[in-house]
C-alpha cells in the first residue's frame, strides 16, 4: 500500500494479504491474526475480499495489524 509521498511520488507504507471471500465459515488467518472482512466503502466492487494489513513501513498508532493507519495521507 502506498501514500502520496513527496513531490507526489508514491511512498510504501504498507503491505496487503487479500482472499476472495467465498463465504468460508471460518477467516483466514496469518500471523496468527484473522483477516478482516470489513467493506471498504468504493473500494474492491467486483469481488469480496478478506484482507490484513501489516503496516510495516510507517508506524500505524492504533496498531500494527490494524486495517486503517489514521496517519497516511490519501489522495
Amino acid at each position: 500500500m502506498y501514500e502520496t509521498g513527496a513531490y507526489g511520488k508514491p511512498k510504501l507504507v504498507a503491505v496487503e494479504w487479500t482472499v476472495t471471500d467465498t463465504g468460508q465459515t471460518e477467516a483466514p488467518t496469518l500471523f496468527g491474526k484473522d483477516l478482516d472482512n470489513t467493506v471498504i466503502p468504493g473500494f474492491y466492487t467486483l469481488h469480496a475480499w478478506i484482507y490484513l494489513h501489516a503496516w510495516i513501513y510507517k508506524p500505524n498508532p492504533t496498531g500494527l495489524f490494524e486495517p486503517w493507519n489514521p496517519t497516511v495521507k490519501c489522495p
